[in-house]
């Protein structure tokens, strides 16, 4: 089994029963709804924001690490929690790993990015310990990962596929990204033989979440010898560089 993912989750919070009480006397709802309503608004939203801003460097991790044997773990769950309680670490069927670490939430969120990057790197690798002494993996590939993103200075940036040429191979086009706290940013840079890159635009902004830009990952392809686009997955949406006269 390969471990391929890493990620940091928000586990839901306790009711705040003063909320719920104060929106079923204000709306007229039932307990449920304005259960549901404190989930959805409340919880859920915390828990999002959470992941969001954990995903550049757990994706970045992922990425560097490369290829790593497990005889039972294909993801690694590091559950932040307030408390700990029960077992610390639990391997499911189908490889599933969740480990739980003390974390203060709200201490986090006032965290500049910098620092919020920081503190989910080496709470990243304070599990991955846990579970390394546990399982007996070698930590030798993990240590080198967590200094590679130092050394990065926790910049998660990287091309996407294989550059294209264009029809006249004058040009090359690749598609390049730089997955931040709170946003990742989609860049077509063109280059040539000569000068290297010669042009570079930011063509979309989305979530920092693989769940809401994968899907735009269809094919960068050129439309002709001046013009290259991003085509989705759907290819009912393009984003369109012109490449300046020269």
């Amino acid at each position: 089994m390969k471990l391929v993912e890493f990620a940091l989750d928000y586990p839901y919070i306790k009711e705040d029963e003063e909320y719920i009480s104060s929106l079923m006397k204000e709306t007229g709802c039932s307990r449920d709804e304005a259960l549901n309503k404190f989930w959805t608004e409340i919880g859920g939203r915390k828990r999002r924001e959470f992941d969001n801003q954990t995903r550049c460097i757990a994706s970045f991790f992922a990425r560097l690490l490369g290829r790593f044997n497990t005889k039972d773990t294909k993801k690694l769950l590091l559950k932040c929690v307030p408390q700990l309680q029960g077992k610390e670490i639990i391997t499911f069927l189908g490889g599933f790993c969740d480990v739980q670490i003390l974390f203060d939430y709200d201490s986090f969120m006032l965290l500049d990015d910098l620092s919020k990057k920081k503190l989910t790197l080496e709470t990243l690798m304070k599990g991955i310990r846990m579970v390394a002494a546990d399982k007996n993996w070698d930590m030798e590939p993990f240590e080198r990962t967590y200094a590679a993103i130092i050394e990065a200075e926790y910049k998660n940036e990287w091309v996407w596929g294989k550059p294209v040429k264009s029809p006249d191979k004058k040009h090359t086009a690749k598609l390049f990204f730089k997955h931040d706290v709170n946003e990742i940013e989609f860049y077509i840079i063109v280059e040539n033989k000569k000068e290297g890159e010669i042009f570079r635009k930011m063509i979309l902004s989305e979530l920092p979440n693989e769940w809401n830009y994968v899907e735009h990952l269809g094919e960068l392809k050129w439309l002709d010898d001046r013009n290259v686009a991003l085509i989705n997955q759907k290819k009912d949406k393009e984003w369109l560089v012109n490449l300046p006269i020269e």
